[in-house]
């Protein structure tokens, strides 16, 4: 599977360092399992971690319902998974960083993050947005999990599509990120959230946080907020109803107070 292809890839360069390309499932023992963690923690993060571990787990848990046999019980083989915060950007924010005063390689940063906050696709897909484009919708299969979707064209996306006459900018996704932590600085130099951590709380300076992950939660809590179905977002998206709720679904105040308001029967006045 495409989603997979991350946790292959990390498994085998892990593999060739040790010299154990040839190594067979059932040869897998627990110290290779702690090698493959401490191999894994040097270049990733906590939740990347534990995503590559579940990947596995599942690979082993497939093998042995195909007949194979495994060198390590699959309840030997432990993940946790955080959910971090789930940063997005208010209306308000997402219009003044579109007209943010930057220009050169800023302004083109700027602008995929915008038609990635209106589009809801990831910077591996809008990559490749000139080559799946229809008159009026964007037709691609996306990258990571292989789905097919279809994304009406909005007037901002049309916008940013006729700017750059359909042929994007191709800038590295570390680049995109760390300009569009400056970016958000320059507009909002002050502005701190409160961060979950062990053992309690931490402030951090937003603007630290941002990334293009960033711009897909800042798309599906928009829409949300807009009164788009859950059902619609996981369409227009690909993604499942429960990774949109766990993962990129921030907690909207306006959609919590709609909610409320419609369940209690609480009107409004004009």
């Amino acid at each position: 599977f495409p989603s997979h292809d991350n946790s292959i890839g990390s498994m085998e360069k892990f593999l060739r360092q040790g010299r154990l390309e040839l190594i067979l499932p059932e040869k897998f023992t627990l110290n290779h399992l702690i090698k493959w963690e401490d191999f894994l923690n040097q270049y990733s993060k906590p939740n990347t971690v534990a995503k590559r571990i579940k990947d596995f787990k599942h690979f082993l848990k497939y093998y042995e319902e195909l007949g194979g046999i495994v060198g390590i019980p699959l309840s030997k083989i432990k993940y946790k998974e955080s959910i971090g915060s789930k940063i997005y950007l208010t209306e308000e924010e997402l219009n003044l960083f579109a007209k943010a005063p930057v220009t050169g390689r800023l302004e083109e940063i700027r602008d995929l993050f915008v038609l990635q906050c209106y589009s809801g696709l990831r910077i591996s897909d809008l990559k490749r947005l000139d080559k799946n484009l229809g008159e009026n919708r964007i037709l691609i299969n996306t990258q990571k999990t292989g789905r097919s979707i279809e994304i009406p064209i909005s007037t901002p996306i049309k916008a940013l599509l006729t700017k750059y006459s359909n042929n994007l900018p191709k800038i590295p996704d570390q680049k995109i990120n760390s300009g569009i932590k400056e970016i958000y600085a320059i507009i909002y130099p002050d502005q701190t959230i409160q961060v979950r951590r062990k053992g309690g709380f931490e402030l951090k300076r937003k603007s630290e946080l941002i990334t293009t992950h960033t711009a897909i939660r800042t798309f599906i809590t928009l829409s949300a907020e807009r009164g788009m179905p859950i059902t619609s977002i996981a369409k227009i998206t690909g993604k499942s109803m429960p990774v949109l709720i766990r993962h990129y679904l921030s907690e909207s105040q306006k959609v919590a107070d709609r909610d409320f308001k419609k369940a209690w029967n609480i009107v409004t006045g004009k």
